[in-house]
């Protein structure tokens, strides 16, 4: 039986607090850390990220995105579950 990690957060009450915000700083860090990636010259206007499924995994893509908000290219992609790894032990610590 597979077990969704996000779906056992509301037994833990410290982390389910402070999850909002650490996943918000995670999210915000990573779009900074790549936003040195973007392409002006290319018409990459922004950079957002995405949240998919592949193969029974879920992973985080930021990706640069033109003037219509069209996603261009993909800049980073990370599993989900390594995203959480960092979260949780930034809680922790």
């Amino acid at each position: 039986m597979k077990i969704n990690p996000l779906s056992i957060l509301s037994n833990f009450g410290a982390v389910k607090d402070a999850a909002p915000k650490v996943l918000s700083g995670f999210l915000d860090k990573l779009l900074e850390d790549n936003r040195k990636l973007l392409k002006p010259d290319a018409g990459e206007k922004q950079i957002f990220y995405i949240m998919f499924p592949k193969k029974e995994k879920y992973y985080i893509s930021i990706v640069a995105a033109n003037e219509q908000d069209t996603i261009v290219r993909s800049l980073k992609t990370i599993p989900l579950e390594d995203a959480l790894s960092t979260i949780f032990s930034e809680i922790h610590d």
